[in-house]
């Protein structure tokens, strides 16, 4: 004959608060599960004190590099690699980021901003540096910087958009050295005069004398200029420089190569400064400015 197992009305009972126990174990581990996943500024902070960066590049839509490929980049403070992160354009939500509405720049034409965003992950906590850049006939074009600590999930909003300068320069002296060349030093001031920070790709200086109606330049053998590759908006930086030039040397001109060199006597000379920027309106733009000098007996 078959034996039945009954189950008492007590044991029912305890069996219910077993599973009751379990499934509240289950939904606490899920509770805190969900709790290392923070939403912070658009951003997930993952587990493990670890953090990410999130870049939002806004270029503005009468930016002529708005086609090219724009990279997110962070780095330990205190040196080693850096991490890089391919912006991509922004969908769904991201639409919605500031500058990405459209803006009418034109009557019969509507201007739309393009927003890129790209993420790092998997960041300790610490000072980094940071930059976002982009590529132009094979180099590297920095167009936004700066360093911050990291102890939360972080997202930067930058707008690259276009912008226009102010040079002028200085000769505050003209020395002859012992070896017969000159050394030219002096300042050349940068003004940037819009609300978008100005790439500087290139500062140049030549040394020119006048033949005829003709400039005609002379290569210095050494120019040193203090860097600078970003301006803030508004701002004005001063840059310190010296050139050391042999007057003796041949010269060029626009048209080439001029086999002639400059006559000892010659009194007329000036000093041509040159700032490239990359992100003129109308593209590569050269700004310029020259000052007149006379070479020491």
């Amino acid at each position: 004959m078959r034996r039945r197992n009954y189950v008492s009305s007590s044991e029912k009972m305890m069996t219910a608060v077993l599973v009751l126990i379990v499934a509240l174990g289950f939904s606490g581990l899920a509770y805190g599960h969900w709790q290392d996943t923070l939403y912070f500024n658009g951003t997930i902070r993952t587990a493990a004190g670890l953090y990410q960066k999130t870049f939002v590049l806004t270029l503005t839509c009468n930016n002529p590099w708005i086609g090219l490929t724009y990279y997110g980049a962070i780095q330990p403070s205190g040196g080693g690699p850096w991490t890089s992160v391919q912006l991509a354009l922004s969908s769904g939500e991201g639409s919605k980021l500031p500058g990405n509405e459209a803006s009418v720049s034109d009557p019969d034409c509507i201007c739309r901003d393009k927003v890129l965003t790209g993420t790092i992950a998997d960041l300790s906590g610490g000072q980094y540096n940071w930059r976002i850049y982009t590529f132009y006939d094979g180099a590297q074009v920095t167009v936004g910087q700066g360093t911050e600590q990291i102890s939360q999930d972080v997202t930067n909003f930058f707008t690259f958009g276009v912008t226009s300068l102010e040079v002028s320069k200085t000769v505050t002296g003209v020395q002859k050295m012992a070896d017969g060349r000159y050394k030219l030093s002096g300042t050349i001031t940068i003004t940037n005069d819009d609300e978008h920070y100005a790439v500087i790709l290139l500062v140049n200086d030549t040394v020119q004398y006048r033949a005829g109606g003709t400039w005609l330049s002379i290569r210095p053998d050494v120019f040193v200029c203090t860097p600078v590759s970003l301006i803030a908006p508004g701002a004005t930086v001063t840059l310190s420089y010296y050139a050391i030039f042999d007057s003796s040397k041949p010269s060029t001109s626009e048209g080439g190569f001029d086999p002639l060199c400059p006559p000892q006597t010659q009194t007329q000379y000036r000093n041509l400064a040159e700032v490239t920027l990359f992100n003129h309106p109308l593209g590569i733009h050269v700004f310029h400015d020259t000052v007149s000098f006379t070479l020491p007996p």
